[in-house]
């Protein structure tokens, strides 16, 4: 059912808003651009090769990912970014231990969060997120004192897009899948969501996102 129909049928507005938190939709991506740990990276002055050679085993690689789904302890997963540059083992330890810097909170969060709260809506977070970031982030995320709750990857054990972190979600919170909007900026999840009975919003830039939101009657 589409939600703007939804609204129009029971002539009130969905109170009920999940909201992802990530590089795009509130983190200033200081890891630079379209390439995951530029900006961050350059900071090193490292040789282009061996530049190439850090973000290949950390950023791009599969273990960062993974790491989000917080099955071992960050020393494990240190280790394995190692393994895939043993040559830049040290340098990789430095990189990983301050990638914390990569994540800076966007200006206008706090307040559009305390906007749709005081609209009435229910707002909660779902994010691919390891813990070591977590805990070196804190003070960016001043947010998620206003949220009406969260699931984070990490602690769940589970990843976006696959169909359980939704479902945790739902089922922890007792939400119902039609009467939410999921916000990311990777279609991978998007369409996660979607198979789920969520309705999505792409995420590219914030004038784009409310302008959407209020396509669906969330203003």
């Amino acid at each position: 059912m589409r939600l703007d129909h939804l609204l129009s049928k029971e002539k009130k507005q969905v109170r009920k808003l999940v909201i992802l938190f990530s590089y795009q939709e509130i983190g200033n991506k200081i890891s630079g651009g379209d390439a995951p740990g530029g900006n961050y990276l350059d900071s090193f002055g490292f040789a282009p090769e061996k530049r190439e050679r850090i973000a290949n085993a950390t950023f791009l690689s599969s273990v960062w990912e993974e790491r989000d789904r917080g099955l071992y302890e960050e020393e494990v997963y240190l280790k394995q970014f190692q393994e895939l540059d043993p040559q830049d083992a040290e340098d990789i330890e430095k990189v990983i231990k301050g990638s914390g810097q990569t994540i800076r909170k966007r200006p206008y969060v706090d307040t559009w969060v305390k906007y749709l709260k005081s609209k009435g809506y229910h707002v909660y977070i779902l994010s691919n997120y390891s813990s070591y970031m977590l805990d070196h982030t804190k003070k960016e995320l001043t947010f998620r004192r206003e949220m009406d709750g969260e699931v984070f990857s990490c602690y769940a054990n589970q990843l976006k897009p696959d169909a359980e972190i939704y479902q945790t979600i739902l089922n922890k919170y007792q939400l119902k899948p039609e009467e939410c909007v999921f916000i990311d900026d990777r279609p991978e999840n998007c369409r996660g969501a979607q198979e789920q009975g969520i309705h999505t919003i792409c995420f590219k830039d914030f004038k784009q996102v409310t302008a959407d939101l209020e396509k669906l009657g969330v203003k």
